[in-house]
């Protein structure tokens, strides 16, 4: 059974099942990102009638929620309307195209180093080389870049 099908309550800070059990909270996972919520009591679940097709888990259903489930939800709504619609076609047809060009054409599909200021590096260089390509296309090749840098010059 999918995490749909269960209520949240905001002003009791709990789930509530399709058939009408609680499930309290019970902890933070990763950091402060997502927040936990259990069936405080594993053989309600088990003499449930949806046991099996719910979970099978022996200390019984849970429930993960985003810190921040609130803000997902209302843009996942508002992704919904066509007006954002007509907004991520063009996010799609402008944005997306640099990275999937870095992906398969410079073959860049994990990052070589490890920590945020080496990955913000090489995202750089990969970026900066997708840039110079664009240069060359729009401008009709290596020779119209170079004499373009040569009349920058002059």
């Amino acid at each position: 059974m999918v995490k749909d099908k269960f209520v949240y309550d905001k002003e009791h800070d709990c789930y509530w099942c399709p058939e009408g059990q609680k499930l309290v909270y019970e902890g933070k996972h990763e950091g402060d990102k997502k927040i936990a919520y259990r069936i405080p009591d594993a053989v309600v679940c088990k003499k449930c009638k949806q046991y099996g097709q719910c979970t099978d888990f022996p200390r019984g259903r849970k429930i993960v929620r985003l810190s921040q489930e609130e803000v997902k939800e209302k843009l996942e709504r508002q992704y919904e309307h066509p007006e954002s619609q007509e907004i991520y076609k063009k996010r799609k047809a402008r944005v997306e195209h640099p990275f999937g060009h870095i992906r398969r054409n410079l073959g860049m599909t994990s990052f070589l180093v490890r920590g945020r200021e080496g990955a913000r590096a090489e995202i750089s260089v990969a970026a900066t080389c997708f840039n110079i390509v664009r240069m060359i296309t729009l401008l009709g090749g290596v020779r119209e870049l170079i004499g373009g840098f040569m009349a920058l010059q002059s």
